[in-house]
């Protein structure tokens, strides 16, 4: 009997262990994106609509300076931002477009890129669709139930009928 005591506390630390690693390990900036679209607009710890405010914030937590348009399409409200600064520092803003909500998550990008706008991905992931892609020594990634609203955020043409309000 003793050796089964022994083997299910054994097979219990090896639960746990793999657990926790699994918990803490690094994300992707995709599952960052469709992780911060969960994240209700109660916990941004930045709410505002103004984008060179949002910009400043985004930079003094970060430090990335973040390429944001001056002016959307009047579906595209911007509702604020969260900025992660443990391990890798990322900043995840909060949209919305027409009735679908949005969110980017902008980090550093991998060193082995030569810092050109460049396609990364784009795929699903628990329900939300993303694309990614690497600006400016940055890695953005922006993650929505509607794949067409990620790029009515920098490419200004109005939302998709679906979308609208």
């Amino acid at each position: 009997m003793t050796w089964q005591w022994a083997a299910a506390a054994v097979a219990t630390v090896a639960v746990v262990a793999g657990v926790t690693v699994w918990l803490n390990r690094s994300l992707s900036s995709e599952e960052l994106a469709v992780r911060a679209l969960s994240r209700p607009p109660e916990q941004l710890e930045f709410r505002t609509e103004d984008l060179t405010e949002l910009r400043s914030w985004v930079k003094s937590g970060t430090g990335f300076d973040v390429p944001l348009p001056s002016r959307t399409s009047p579906t595209v409200h911007m509702i604020g931002a969260h900025v992660n600064r443990g391990g890798v520092p990322t900043a995840e803003i909060a949209y919305r477009v027409g009735s679908v909500d949005a969110r980017l998550v902008v980090s550093k990008a991998p060193p082995d890129g030569d810092g050109r706008h460049a396609f990364v991905k784009s795929g699903s992931y628990h329900g939300a669709n993303f694309q990614s892609w690497t600006m400016r020594g940055q890695m953005y990634t922006i993650a929505a139930t509607d794949a067409r609203v990620g790029c009515m955020l920098c490419h200004n043409t109005g939302a998709p009928r679906a979308v609208s309000n």
